[in-house]
């Protein structure tokens, strides 16, 4: 029935071609490659369809085996002889074959291969180390394998050895190579895989696909039949068995995000045990490491490189006590290509070309010089000196390209932006007679809400008691959109704060006069600068070169100038000196880990080479060091006693006579992502903005009927159409900064000390385009409050600390590997008076360049805080006083001159977020922050009996972390697999399951708001 209705396409070249079931026609316009001159001759056949209303056009692409009798060399030869197979990967570290392949590692394992640690690369590139693998000779010359002249004519490689052997040979890579430093460029001359090379080019789609199928599975395809066609079983007899070779080289790792590797792990796992081993030599190895992108910026990846996989398993009959003795010593490709020449055909390299071999065979045991690198023949020097590397100073690891960057250099009008403005309540008056005014209800931070009726905005004010009341609010329903709320801000100052601050701060003078006895101690507390600490969460200091110009022109422009071209002295020409921090680091993941080091000096575990006393109390466990000259041993720290004066910053300003403010943007009552709801610390401060956001969830959630079902922290203010949270006029972020800046006029003659937490960059938003526009709004806010108060403070007593947590760490985004080195370099910046005596402006400008953590920042706050006492009649030198619980190994930022040598270990910051690449052994990119640098383990295989094969455990689910870490939602799956579609959508990349994983990561975040 088909053949009366063929195209002259299929005609012409004598095939049948079939469409979605049905007979192709003339108008599917397809066009046809074959590998052979015939289809006869043809092991690789393609076909794409160009039709029109098919976009991209469609391909198909299938293989076969044509066998072959007769061949070139001994007409019979020794079927005893073992079968070869060599997969390599190229380019894989040792290490990220732990990776990204974890279950062929484990299944390599459980199969008894035998994994070699030291395995080193002989050059840079797949050239040189492809040449030893595979010639067992070096290359020479500077443009690789095609022109060396030790492997031009007379030279053989091990397939062309092979072949004279009597075997039947394949080598094939699942990529179009037509012109690079691999060794299919110089097309080998085995019976097959030839067409394979031509196939591979005749159509590509991204990751890395042809047609339905990704090319890895092609050319499985294609090995499958291959070995089925020439191996031989038991009890068969063929014209075509015959010992076989195949060499498979796998390219989809030749990416620099270290992503697409991980796609042939199950291909792979399936793959290996449709292998028959136990008559045949099997090598799973890799020419080198990666050798380029982000990631090669690191000296863990420059070592990685050099240190490629290399697993072996002997033929059953092979004897493999030397062989696997040998696994912890040094090893190169030229001893892979001994080895293989030694077990496959009994002979080696020199017994062949009468020359000294580059290699020795594994089989044979190796010489004491193997147990080091720089004494192995034919490792580079520099590879060995990587190994050994140790540096005196803290290398920052480069930031990767962030698709953030990408949206920030297109002009802000030609990308979405926010409102620039929040809407006010409008036209009060006539609202009150359109609304029902009987559900109306008023707050104040002594007021919870209560019904208020009938009264307009002012009334309401009126009988405000501005001297304990510092806000007002008045709803009359839902403040979506602003459409009732009323909401005013009026800090005045109260007299008894300020008398008890007072109280506080004599009683404290008079305690350090007495015991150090000096007059000098009490005039001290006159001189109290204030300090305003602004802390924007999950800002990298690379972010904030992107979204926050306005701010970073305020600190260029108060930026400290150093000594350069005619200037002899370090100066602050405009009365103001800003530092920018381009080492700090984080000291772990999350808001508290860091902020626990930067407000109290402690830890949230012990540290082991440090004396630190352990806090405990209603199941929070804080660290914290023992310094100063207090006896600790006089306290019990899991009783009553309050020890908080000694690092809880907050309680040490308090002591010492500050007036105190605290800021969270969200209602973080009962909330597990707070500081002080984390550690043993509670927060006793003056003022703070718990109620306003309190009042404000309340409200919200009492409107929808929610009030005692959902949690405080977790309620969202942002509609569609304001992505801004907004209140009568107000944002989230103006909001903190409008209540310090009427603190610092209410209480103009005290010491104040402010720390606010601001949300605004805290965006964990799907779209990268949208995820950093509330920190571009926030900046304009954070440069226009910075200018506001360092224009008003004539006296210039005013510290200003600007910093992050870390960077991002939520949301989808961490998966990506930029993220996830931003995440360890957070932005700090410190505005200070110029003239102020408590800074030696050199050692202030050189530690803009000196690895800083939050421990840092606590020292320097504790510095500025507490009083001094006059040394050897110098009053520019102080000794500072009050010192309890300041960390040893922390540096006051202001005075001391920090060290050019300083490491992770000696600033206290864990090996997973160490930003020195010195220090590291893994800065390669991971599922999330901070999961380097973590020992892998082999994932656990499931025995399917369908299938009769081990195959990788699957699962999905919702992994919550402990109360230490924010929740965050993991798709766990030890392995993940890629099924090719013509249309490029998501669905042709992420199967339905994972999408629904997707919505619920979206519903979640927007539930869980912080």
């Amino acid at each position: 029935q088909r053949l009366d209705g063929l195209t002259n396409l299929e005609k012409d070249n004598g095939i049948i071609l079939d469409v979605d079931k049905r007979p192709l026609k003339e108008s599917d316009h397809a066009e046809l490659w074959m590998g052979g001159s015939s289809p006869e001759e043809s092991e690789a056949v393609c076909v794409r369809l160009g039709k029109e209303s098919l976009k991209p056009p469609r391909v198909s692409c299938t293989t076969r085996i044509v066998p072959q009798q007769r061949f070139v060399g001994i007409s019979k030869p020794d079927e005893s002889r073992p079968n070869l197979i060599v997969i390599l990967i190229d380019p894989l570290s040792r290490q990220q074959m732990q990776r990204s392949l974890p279950n062929t590692h484990a299944l390599l394992n459980m199969l008894g291969f035998t994994e070699f640690e030291q395995y080193t690369a002989v050059g840079n590139n797949s050239g040189p180390n492809q040449a030893a693998l595979y010639s067992g000779m070096p290359i020479t010359g500077r443009d690789g394998i095609r022109t060396s002249s030790s492997h031009k004519a007379g030279r053989k490689w091990i397939w062309d050895r092979l072949n004279d052997e009597g075997y039947v040979t394949m080598k094939a890579e699942d990529g179009c190579i037509a012109n690079s430093n691999m060794v299919q460029s110089i097309q080998p001359e085995t019976h097959h895989g030839g067409q394979m090379h031509e196939m591979f080019c005749f159509d590509y789609d991204r990751p890395n696909c042809l047609g339905s199928q990704l090319a890895a599975e092609h050319l499985i395809q294609y090995t499958r039949q291959f070995i089925a066609t020439y191996n031989r079983k038991d009890g068969e007899q063929s014209i075509y068995h015959r010992p076989w070779a195949a060499f498979l080289s796998f390219i989809d790792s030749h990416e620099d995000t270290l992503t697409l590797a991980s796609y042939v792990d199950d291909l792979l796992v399936d793959f290996i045990q449709d292998v028959p081993i136990q008559n045949t030599l099997f090598l799973f190895t890799s020419d080198h490491g990666l050798h380029y992108g982000s990631t090669f910026q690191s000296t863990a990846a420059k070592i990685e490189r050099a240190n490629p996989l290399l697993h072996i398993r002997l033929p059953s009959f092979g004897k493999g006590d030397i062989f696997r003795a040998q696994s912890k010593l040094f090893v190169t490709p030229f001893d892979v290509h001994e080895t293989i020449l030694d077990v496959v055909l009994g002979s080696r390299l020199s017994e062949s070309i009468g020359e000294d071999p580059h290699g020795i065979s594994l089989m044979s045991s190796l010489p004491p010089n193997r147990l080091k690198c720089n004494t192995t023949l034919s490792i580079p020097s520099d590879f060995c000196h990587l190994f050994e590397l140790k540096t005196d100073s803290c290398e920052f690891m480069t930031d990767a390209p962030s698709i953030f960057s990408y949206y920030s250099d297109i002009p802000r009008q030609n990308r979405p932006t926010w409102p620039d403005k929040c809407p006010t309540r409008r036209d009060h008056k006539f609202r009150a007679f359109q609304d029902d005014q009987s559900h109306c209800l008023c707050a104040t931070n002594e007021r919870e809400w209560f019904p208020c009726a009938n009264i307009t905005r002012e009334e309401f004010r009126e009988g405000v008691n501005f001297s304990v009341e510092n806000f007002s609010m008045r709803s009359c329903r839902n403040h979506d959109l602003d459409r009732s709320l009323e909401f005013d801000i009026h800090v005045k100052e109260n007299e008894l704060v300020s008398a008890n601050s007072s109280t506080r701060s004599k009683a404290t003078a008079k305690e350090m006069s007495d015991v150090y006895g000096d007059t000098e101690v009490r005039s001290s507390f006159q001189a109290q600068p204030n300090i305003i600490f602004l802390e924007i969460d999950s800002v990298s200091l690379s972010f904030s070169e992107r979204h926050f110009p306005r701010t970073w022109g305020l600190l260029n422009h108060h930026k400290i100038l150093t000594p350069n071209g005619g200037r002899t002295e370090t100066k602050c020409p405009t009365g103001w000196c800003a530092a920018t921090f381009n080492k700090t680091s984080v000291v772990g993941q999350n808001s508290i880990v860091n902020q626990l080091a930067a407000l109290s000096g402690c830890m949230d575990q012990p540290w082991d080479s440090e004396d630190m006393i352990h806090y405990s109390r209603d199941g929070k466990d804080t660290y914290c060091p023992k310094s100063g000259p207090f006896n600790y041993d006089e306290y019990n720290f899991d009783g009553d006693d309050d020890v908080s004066h000694f690092h809880w910053i907050f309680a040490v300003a308090r002591k010492l006579g500050y007036v105190t403010f605290f800021g969270e943007e969200f209602c973080y009552e009962d909330s597990p992502y707070v500081v002080q709801g984390q550690s043993v610390f509670d927060l006793d401060v003056d003022l703070s903005l718990e109620k306003i956001f309190c009042h404000l969830a309340r409200i919200e959630l009492m409107f929808d009927g929610l009030l005692n079902s959902e949690r405080l922290f977790g309620v969202e203010y942002d509609t569609k159409n304001i992505p801004d949270a907004c209140f009568d006029g107000k944002s989230r972020g103006d909001i903190g900064l409008e209540f310090i800046s009427q603190m610092w006029d209410a209480y103009s003659a005290r010491p104040k000390f402010a720390f606010l937490n601001a949300l605004a960059a805290h965006d964990y938003s799907l779209d990268a385009a949208h995820m950093p526009l509330g920190a571009e709004k926030y900046d304009k806010a954070v440069a226009g409050f910075l200018t506001k108060i360092m224009d008003s403070n004539e006296e210039k007593e005013t510290f200003i600390f600007l910093r992050s947590d870390h960077g991002l760490q939520g949301g989808p985004f961490p998966i990506e590997y930029s993220t996830q080195i931003e995440h360890m370099h957070p932005w700090t910046a410190i505005i200070t008076p110029s003239e102020h005596h408590t800074i030696d402006l050199a050692a202030f400008s050189s530690n803009q360049h000196r690895l800083i953590t939050g421990f840092d920042i606590y020292h320097t706050l504790r510095y500025l805080m507490s009083p001094r006492i006059a040394n050897n009649d110098e009053r520019k030198d102080f000794g500072v006083l009050f010192n309890e619980g300041i960390p040893p190994w922390s540096f006051n930022i202001f005075r001391d001159s920090i060290s050019t040598t300083r490491n992770c270990i000696d600033a206290k910051i864990p090996i997973d977020f160490c930003p020195c690449t010195s220090e590291r052994i893994d800065l390669n990119p991971n599922f999330y922050v901070g999961h380097s640098e973590k020992k892998l383990t082999h994932p656990e295989l499931e025995y399917d009996l369908n299938s009769t094969k081990f195959r990788a455990k699957r699962s999905f689910g919702v992994s919550k972390s402990t109360v230490h870490e924010r929740p965050s939602i993991h798709y766990k799956d030890t392995s993940s697999t890629l099924d090719c579609k013509s249309n490029l959508s998501i669905e042709a990349y992420i199967d339905k399951t994972v999408l629904d994983l997707i919505g619920e990561i979206s519903m979640s975040y927007k539930t869980l708001g912080k």
